[in-house]
């Protein structure tokens, strides 16, 4: 499979991914996405594309509550290395940003983990 193949293999399972799950895990995904694209200058992408029926205003309300998940990798990255037990670190984290699935919680917490290593 070409680069080209793989990138759009890689954006289809991503928005797949983003539908199935709830809009705030959606929001993650996508967000997550687009921020590992980025590096490559390749195409974002929308999450009014992969949640056409949510308005503007929602849609704005998901990624702030993303984008403070996203803020907090690092520090949940740190619990892991100070010692605290998983259950801890994603209680913590359900606490601090409510509505998210454990996949979306797990995913978090492995980038903080690989940021602070």
């Amino acid at each position: 499979m070409s680069e080209e193949g793989s990138i759009a293999s890689e954006r289809q399972k991503v928005t797949e991914r983003a539908r199935a799950g709830s809009p705030a895990d959606a929001a993650y995904l996508i967000g997550d996405y687009n921020r590992r694209r980025f590096i490559y200058k390749e195409e974002r992408v929308s999450l009014q594309e992969v949640l056409p029926d949510l308005s503007q205003t929602q849609i704005e309300m998901l990624e702030r509550k993303a984008n403070a998940l996203f803020a907090d990798e690092g520090y949940f990255g740190e619990k892991h290395w100070t010692g605290r037990s998983l259950e801890e670190i994603y209680k913590e984290m359900q606490q601090r940003h409510p509505g998210f699935s454990q996949e979306a919680y797990s995913l978090a917490l492995d980038r903080g983990i690989f940021a602070t290593r």
